[in-house]
C-alpha cells in the first residue's frame, strides 16, 4: 500500500514584543520556522546512517 504523509519539523521559535519596533503601528507577533515535507514512506532492510547523502 502506498500512503502519502506529511511530516513538520519545527526550528526556533520567538515572541516579538510591539516595544521592538521603532515606528508605528506596534502589533505583538510570531517568529518561526517550520517545513512541511510530504513523501510516501518505505521501510528500509539496513541500517546505514546517511549512506549516499552530501552536503
Amino acid at each position: 500500500m502506498h500512503v502519502e504523509v506529511v511530516v513538520a519539523f519545527l526550528g526556533p521559535s520567538a515572541y516579538i514584543s510591539p516595544d521592538h519596533y521603532a515606528s508605528q503601528p506596534h502589533f505583538p507577533t510570531w517568529a518561526y520556522a517550520a517545513v512541511h515535507v510530504t513523501g510516501r514512506p518505505r521501510l528500509l532492510d539496513e541500517v546505514r546512517p546517511c549512506a549516499g547523502w552530501t552536503t
